[in-house]
């Protein structure tokens, strides 16, 4: 609709008088309505809920001497009341007034230095168009920012051995040991806690695995799996969020039946979500929260896990996973491989492949967290660099070496010698090295 009134100005002056006032009163009874403001708050942290009748377009810019935040949305008028926020120690007072007949801003005057994010959140069946604002404390000394916390979820474990593959290799050994390499390599980086949901063959709920991690203030949970299907020839890695409505295709189905199995097997039956400390309305708040960070998360994992071994799909799949049920912590289960593959079986139960999954796994943690990390935290402060390693890629049916060449813009002889290769022969599930064009 702006666009249309620049045009008009520019070239049909006489016009353009006529046009403004129309839509500007259309706009006035139009316009999309303010209808609440809420907040929580905790530790050094505040989080500003705007509630809309409709999305709603708006802009978030900060301002100092004195130090404020200011919120402009456009088309919009103000339907209830903005409280102020009484003894907070991040904001001194709220100031709101309409401007341009059309927007409406609100000014947040705040204590000293702060930091903000900002994000959209659409309307669901019990909650209307959001917009989200976070405010953080400003620290002073790094000496004060936090670690990071990983939580790591081995899959299956004790009596629940999970996917077996051709030669007996089972999925509770392969994400252990998978798990504890992840661990290492993570924590090399200054600004990273990894924890286990479990250390040893044992067999631990899946609601409990969440809970552990949710103790823990872990930021973020991965929970690493092996595939199976009846095919042997169905290979490479697939990247889950938590879904509300189920599994995206009839394989994700039977997935979500197996894995959640493990809540069965600990006669525990599905429980009831187990966090007492939050409400209905926070668990559903915070969860849409999570699983857009999750999102996010995964496909940094693709990005990263595609240099050392074949991914699946290309997107992050939805499932109603059991363990990716935590509501305040961003969680993201990988099926790392198709133990029932006996390529990726090997892969997945030597020494060599397992670190490179573990690699990949990190570098896509780290990718987000270069991008994501709170700020709060070391990470965000330090951020550390991505490791340069040789790009990896995974033959796919009916890929040419000379075709691969061409793509990476690298010669053919150079790719045979980066990968001792006597001819142009390859196959499906081959990874090779890409060197320097």
């Amino acid at each position: 609709m702006r666009s249309y009134i620049i045009y008009f100005m520019k070239y049909r002056s006489g016009i353009y008088i006529i046009l403004w006032v129309s839509i500007l009163s259309q706009n006035i009874l139009n316009a999309r309505e303010l209808i609440a403001v809420r907040h929580s708050v905790e530790d050094n942290q505040i989080r500003l809920v705007f509630d809309f009748n409709e999305s709603t377009e708006y802009n978030v810019f900060s301002l100092e001497s004195p130090n404020r935040i200011v919120i402009d949305f456009f088309d919009t008028q103000l339907a209830g009341e903005i409280n102020a926020l009484q003894n907070n120690p991040l904001i001194g007072d709220i100031r709101y007034s309409s401007r341009n007949q059309r927007d409406f801003r609100v000014v947040l005057n705040t204590r000293g230095l702060v930091e903000w994010s900002s994000f959209e959140l659409n309307e669901t069946s019990i909650q209307p168009n959001r917009v989200v604002l976070d405010i953080f404390s400003s620290l002073t000394n790094i000496n004060d920012a936090r670690n990071i916390i990983v939580a790591i979820d081995p899959g299956h474990g004790g009596n629940d051995p999970g996917a077996i593959g051709p030669t007996g290799v089972r999925e509770k050994n392969v994400t252990l040991a998978i798990a504890r390499i992840l661990k290492e390599e993570l924590e090399q980086y200054d600004g990273i806690t990894a924890v286990l949901t479990r250390t040893s063959d044992r067999y631990v709920d899946l609601w409990d695995r969440s809970i552990i991690a949710r103790e823990a203030d872990a930021d973020i949970l991965v929970s690493l799996h092996a595939d199976a299907f009846r095919d042997p020839r169905v290979s490479g890695a697939t990247i889950y969020s938590l879904s509300e409505r189920g599994a995206g295709s009839e394989a994700d189905r039977l997935l979500v039946n197996r894995e959640n199995q493990s809540t069965i097997l600990g006669d525990t039956d599905l429980r009831e979500f187990p966090y007492p400390d939050l409400t209905d309305e926070l668990i559903s708040f915070y969860q849409e929260i999570s699983i857009a960070s999750a999102k996010v998360l995964g496909e940094h994992l693709i990005d990263q896990l595609a240099t050392y071994t074949r991914v699946r799909k290309s997107d992050v799949q939805n499932a109603a996973f059991v363990v990716l049920r935590s509501p305040d912590v961003t969680s993201i289960l990988i099926e790392m491989g198709y133990i029932t593959n006996p390529r990726e079986e090997s892969m997945l139960s030597n020494s060599q492949g397992q670190r490179d999954i573990a690699r990949g796994i990190r570098n896509g943690i780290l990718s987000y967290l270069i991008e994501n990390a709170p700020p709060d935290s070391l990470i965000a402060w330090n951020p550390p660099e991505l490791p340069s390693e040789p790009r990896r890629h995974t033959i796919s049916w009916g890929e040419t070496l000379s075709g691969i060449a061409l793509r990476y813009q690298v010669s053919i002889n150079r790719l045979r010698q980066a990968n001792n290769l006597s001819d142009d022969n390859i196959y499906e599930g081959q990874i090779i090295t890409i060197p320097p064009g």
